[in-house]
């Protein structure tokens, strides 16, 4: 005869079940701990990177506002300069302030670089460490500069056979030129510093290595004198992490 009977659960049997019942339940929520933990940690992430991209945003405005105010006081008086918004470039046609051939500033030269120096001094506090900071600064999230360099750009037109000078040197020489009568006219520029206390302005010479588009149209003659220029490129400094500047911060002062 079969049994119909159920089979008999021990007590043993019982502990053993609500053993594993409270083992899958302990494991349950550690697993909704660690879910919500993660979400957590993706949620200050996401805030974090907004804030980055606020900063880099707000970088790339005070850019362009310091652009824009520096072409302003510029025209002001007199000088026209082309602003390249994309890079970060306020450009000065070498033409006009250099004789051909020749790395050192012609007259006007000197007048239009006084001018430029003047402009700088007026607008670059609000950007950088100069000793004071003037009323009427833009006050825009992550507007700091980390650098200006002086580019000195030629043709492509070889000097003559046996020449003293090539392209490279003359567009080096142009560039520190540059750089020394803007600190000459304006000397408050020789001391100006970025947050890290390191030196704003610095210079390059890259010779014909780094042309200008070639516009629709543009003759040959043309092209060659935008590309006969100095540029100054602005480059902004970019946000740091929290973790990186409580790391850098704590190195600075263990150094102290």
């Amino acid at each position: 005869m079969i049994s119909t009977h159920s089979p008999h659960i021990t007590e043993e049997d019982e502990s053993y079940f609500v053993s594993m019942t409270d083992l899958m339940v302990g494991m349950l929520f550690i697993f909704i701990i660690i879910l919500m933990a993660f979400a957590l940690n993706f949620r200050e992430a996401e805030e974090k990177q907004d804030e980055i991209n606020q900063e880099l945003t707000g970088s790339r405005e005070a850019r362009q506002q310091m652009l824009e105010d520096i072409s302003h006081i510029l025209e002001s008086r007199g000088v026209r300069v082309e602003i390249d918004s994309e890079n970060g470039v306020l450009r000065l046609k070498a033409d006009l302030l250099f004789e051909k051939g020749k790395s050192q500033l012609s007259e006007q030269g000197k007048v239009i670089v006084s001018h430029v120096a003047g402009a700088l001094w007026e607008v670059l506090p609000c950007y950088s460490d100069a000793g004071m900071k003037p009323q009427g600064c833009p006050s825009l999230k992550g507007g700091r500069l980390e650098a200006i360099f002086i580019e000195g750009h030629t043709d492509n037109d070889p000097f003559a056979k046996g020449a003293v000078k090539n392209n490279w040197i003359l567009s080096a020489e142009r560039s520190i030129s540059t750089f020394k009568y803007l600190v000459a006219a304006q000397d408050g520029l020789e001391n100006i510093k970025n947050d890290d206390a390191l030196h704003l302005l610095g210079v390059s010479g890259y010779a014909a290595r780094r042309p200008t588009d070639e516009l629709e149209g543009q003759t040959e003659e043309a092209k060659k004198q935008a590309d006969r220029r100095i540029d100054l490129r602005f480059i902004m400094a970019s946000p740091k992490p929290e973790p990186v500047e409580a790391t850098e911060k704590a190195i600075g002062e263990e150094q102290r």
